[in-house]
């Protein structure tokens, strides 16, 4: 019997269907699984666990209900923003 690890998509999905139980499965559930784990995957694949775990914390505080991927990746970039801030230049006059 050969068993796979987890990706971290799995994993994130697991958490959500914990937050959010049936509602979370419903919401895909016109949709090919192997197709979502893909398209997630795609568009998270930039962001870091740490961001992706900050997002997930995000979801409790700010989404009712489950977060469409658009919504998600949003919190995430927020994620990245908060642990990579941009270096701000000082302008000086001479």
């Amino acid at each position: 019997m050969t068993t796979s690890t987890p990706t971290r998509i799995d994993r994130l999905f697991d958490k959500l269907k914990a937050l959010y139980g049936s509602q979370f499965l419903a919401k895909w559930a016109d949709v090919d699984p192997s197709e979502l784990h893909r398209i997630w995957n795609a568009a998270l694949d930039r962001y870091s666990g740490e961001e992706i775990a900050d997002a997930l914390g995000a979801v409790l505080s700010s989404c009712p209900f489950p977060p469409s991927l658009p919504e998600f990746v949003a919190l995430c970039s927020k994620a990245h923003q908060a642990r990579h801030p941009a270096t701000q230049s000082t302008f000086k006059l001479p």
